[in-house]
């Protein structure tokens, strides 16, 4: 089963590459990952490889389909 080959945290996002990291974890395919949120293989390989940014709709069906959740988390921001 091939997982990818790791991509060098400053070719890609963060959230990316935690999600990299979390597919790699359970030895999922690329082709495993995307039959699981009901994406294409290749939408989440040019994601990961930095090629482009995903869709919000392909972004939130990956991070559930490795048993995620995407919130919003509020950040205190200093006026000035």
């Amino acid at each position: 089963m091939r997982t990818g080959k790791p991509v060098p945290p400053e070719r890609t996002d963060p959230l990316v590459v935690a999600l990299t990291v979390a597919r790699q974890g359970k030895g999922w395919s690329f082709t495993d990952v995307a039959r699981a949120a009901g994406v294409t293989a290749e939408s989440i390989r040019n994601a990961e490889l930095g090629r482009h940014a995903p869709a919000l709709p392909t972004l939130r069906a990956w991070v559930s389909a490795l048993g995620f959740d995407l919130r919003l988390v509020p950040v205190d921001v200093e006026e000035g």
